[in-house]
């Protein structure tokens, strides 16, 4: 029996193929981009696609964004090799707070729940209070 790989290496289907082909460029691109950016701003570039001669990234933030945007041209030297890229667009792309630092979220303990609801007692802006009762109610229905 084949694989799911095998089938796809032997496709005769020309879309397929060309989806193939594609799917690697785009790994080639990232592994280029993760070899020529520092590897604190390399974590957080993803590859998104590639369409006629723009070369398509993804960032967390808009701050990182800047970032990428800023290390545009030393991208661009390190990808032209793969093929024709002439211009670079990078896209914020926000993943969800968990997935993206991979941490569990914080608990907050019932006696500091308790501490919200008494500031939020004693605070005399009405809107600032209520930020307050918000919070403190969004954390005791995670709790």
């Amino acid at each position: 029996m084949l694989s799911f790989g095998d089938l796809l290496k032997n496709a005769g289907d020309s879309k397929l193929s060309e989806v193939r082909r594609h799917a690697s460029m785009l790994r080639q691109l990232q592994i280029s981009i993760d070899q020529h950016l520092p590897p604190a701003l390399a974590e957080y570039c993803r590859v998104v696609n590639l369409r006629e001669s723009t070369l398509v990234l993804s960032a967390g933030t808009p701050a990182l964004a800047a970032k990428i945007r800023h290390s545009s041209a030393r991208i661009l030297h390190a990808v032209r090799a793969l093929g024709k890229i002439e211009r670079i667009q990078v896209k914020v792309i926000a993943a969800e707070p968990d997935v993206q630092s991979g941490k569990k979220r914080r608990r907050i303990s019932a006696k500091a729940l308790e501490s919200i609801e008494s500031a939020a007692t004693s605070i005399r802006d009405p809107e600032l209070a209520a930020q307050f009762r918000r919070l403190a109610d969004r954390h005791r229905e995670r709790g």
